[in-house]
């Protein structure tokens, strides 16, 4: 994601989302004036989309951030995707405005 030029922040591993993580993304998103995606894992657990699900729960209730999920294509990771599809970014872009994309990685 930060090669295409968004602002990306990585989260690895389920127990990186603790109280400080949404905190720290919306303060990010608020002072830069950005929108936040969430591109989560799908993995077979469905750990990644749990994540990803919280994370946003956590931007909108708690900071008031609105927050879109997408998920890669199936059988995709960002990566995968991104190598896959050149034209992925437009799947995750907002034409008004810059991005920041926190991608939820469950592994």
């Amino acid at each position: 994601a930060a090669q295409a030029g968004f602002r990306a922040v990585g989260l690895l591993g389920t127990n990186a989302l603790d109280d400080s993580v949404a905190a720290r993304i919306a303060n990010l998103a608020v002072s830069n004036d950005l929108d936040v995606t969430v591109i989560v894992d799908v993995d077979d657990s469905g750990t990644g989309r749990s994540l990803g699900a919280q994370l946003a729960d956590r931007l909108s209730a708690e900071h008031g951030l609105p927050t879109r999920i997408v998920e890669p294509p199936d059988g995709h990771d960002l990566n995968s995707w991104a190598l896959a599809d050149p034209t992925w970014p437009r799947g995750v872009w907002v034409p008004s405005r810059t991005v920041a994309i926190p991608s939820v990685d469950s592994h």
